[in-house]
């Protein structure tokens, strides 16, 4: 007996086999599209989402009037004080009581 030409048997004739190929084939393309789906629509929903949490603490850190107006008199209150010291130390380092005009050390 020659093995080399050996057909198995089969137990299922080629029109069914091509069927459920076809049909199993099938499936897996639904498959694949669904999962494609859900995975799109998860991703949009995250860049919705981050982007409404985007918007959202921009919208918190807005500074109200009062707060921009008490931001702007601190400011002031700053810039006039460091005027202040500036002037303070220039008096002190160019005192003409001073020998040599070197800063005066308390």
């Amino acid at each position: 007996m020659n093995y080399n030409n050996y057909i198995a048997p089969s137990l299922i004739d080629n029109n069914t086999g091509n069927y459920i190929y076809d049909t199993l084939h099938r499936c897996h393309e639904n498959r694949v599209k669904l999962y494609s789906y859900f995975f799109n629509g998860m991703i949009i929903c995250f860049f919705f989402i981050l982007g409404g949490i985007t918007l959202y603490l921009c919208f918190c850190r807005k500074l109200t009037d009062s707060e921009k107006q008490e931001k702007m008199v601190n400011d002031q209150k700053m810039i006039l004080e460091k005027i202040k010291a500036l002037r303070e130390q220039k008096q002190t380092y160019y005192n003409p009581e001073t020998f040599t005009n070197l800063p005066l050390i308390h």
